[in-house]
């Protein structure tokens, strides 16, 4: 995912490590995807962010990409307040519709998640799609398969993922 400043993923291999084995993959013929995961509206989609992230991919041959956006659920948001400061959690849920958790498996609380606010989502979304077309990558966002207003037309920049597109 776009840096942003947002440490979610600490633990991870170096970042230029991972593309750099992601573009070896891909020069050597297997259909390589980037998965951009998890994504915070409001940090990674702010095109300061987002566009040098995606030049980079471009620029190691890297043109296929999925991106799918953070579930947010009281566990998840517990603990994101006891590792990142207050002012920053705070800009994440804001985001959210912290009214309201959807559940997603049956008599399984633990899969129930707040949805991003659609107004946000809508211009995450549009930023998302647009610069990625713009730069000419194939993709697909994951969250469209099960959001609301997919069937309406509200997100008519992205491909929603139909399981079609996994490399």
């Amino acid at each position: 995912r776009p840096a942003a400043d947002l440490p979610l993923e600490p633990n991870l291999p170096p970042l230029a490590d991972r593309l750099a084995a992601a573009a070896e993959l891909s020069k050597a013929g297997v259909l390589t995807t980037i998965h951009l995961d998890p994504v915070v509206a409001g940090f990674d989609d702010d095109a300061l962010v987002l566009r040098p992230f995606l030049q980079s991919l471009r620029r190691l041959g890297l043109l296929r990409a999925m991106f799918s956006y953070l579930l947010l659920s009281d566990d998840i948001l517990g603990r994101l307040r006891e590792k990142l400061p207050a002012r920053l959690c705070e800009r994440i849920a804001s985001a959210y519709d912290l009214g309201r958790a959807d559940k997603y498996l049956p008599d399984q609380e633990e899969t129930a998640s707040y949805s991003i606010r659609p107004e946000v989502k809508r211009v995450s979304v549009s930023r998302f799609a647009g610069a990625l077309r713009e730069l000419g990558f194939e993709f697909v966002l994951c969250s469209l398969k099960s959001a609301p207003g997919k069937q309406r037309g509200e997100y008519r920049d992205a491909r929603p993922c139909d399981g079609a597109f996994y490399a």
